[in-house]
């Protein structure tokens, strides 16, 4: 398990936009990576519209916020992120 300030493996997934987006694609940018469970479920909608909420937080201290979720449906996502106004990036575990 990873510590707060431990450098992540390189994974690659689908984004929102279908489109396939790597870790390393963020560079050496600052990066706050939260996972949940599913798209439109109460606990992941706060938890994704609090992080949304938060991003110009984030990216006055220099961090880019992206949200991982684990039920595998990238197109969900983005009807997720469109629906309840999730700025962040959302990316969908296959």
């Amino acid at each position: 398990m990873l510590k707060v300030g431990d450098a992540a493996p390189d994974f690659s997934l689908p984004s929102a936009g279908m489109h396939l987006r790597s870790l390393g694609d963020y560079g050496t940018a600052l990066l706050v990576l939260y996972f949940y469970p599913r798209d439109d479920t109460p606990g992941c909608t706060l938890q994704a519209t609090d992080f949304t909420e938060m991003i110009n937080q984030f990216a006055a201290a220099g961090a880019q916020v992206v949200g991982v979720s684990q039920d595998g449906r990238s197109h969900a996502c983005r009807r997720f992120g469109i629906e309840y106004g999730t700025a962040n990036c959302c990316l969908g575990q296959p």
